[in-house]
């Protein structure tokens, strides 16, 4: 998502990542990742699950993309169990174009 960040934040996307832990943690990550983005914290996932992530099968954590268009509704949820396989641009972009419509 980092690497798509600004042409996001040129059609008028926001993006927030959200960690299950607590601010400091989020902070760290965000340091250490220098996401330009902000990460927030959701130390009792209350977030997480509303949108089906969080742990399955006791060790895997499911994460996701989500995009909420700017009337509230919910638009598209993508989840996945291995982040390096997370939303694809094209898929992405296809989603945004779908906001803008």
């Amino acid at each position: 998502m980092g690497r798509q960040y600004d042409t996001l934040k040129r059609r008028g996307v926001e993006v927030l990542a959200i960690g299950g832990s607590d601010v400091a943690a989020a902070r760290r990550v965000q340091e250490a990742f220098r996401s330009p983005f902000p990460i927030l914290a959701d130390p009792d996932r209350t977030v997480y699950a509303r949108y089906g992530f969080g742990r399955f099968a006791l060790v895997i954590q499911r994460s996701g993309t989500v995009l909420i268009g700017r009337d509230g509704r919910l638009r598209m949820v993508h989840r996945t169990a291995q982040p390096q396989k997370s939303l694809a641009q094209r898929q992405l972009a296809d989603a945004v174009a779908a906001l803008e419509a």
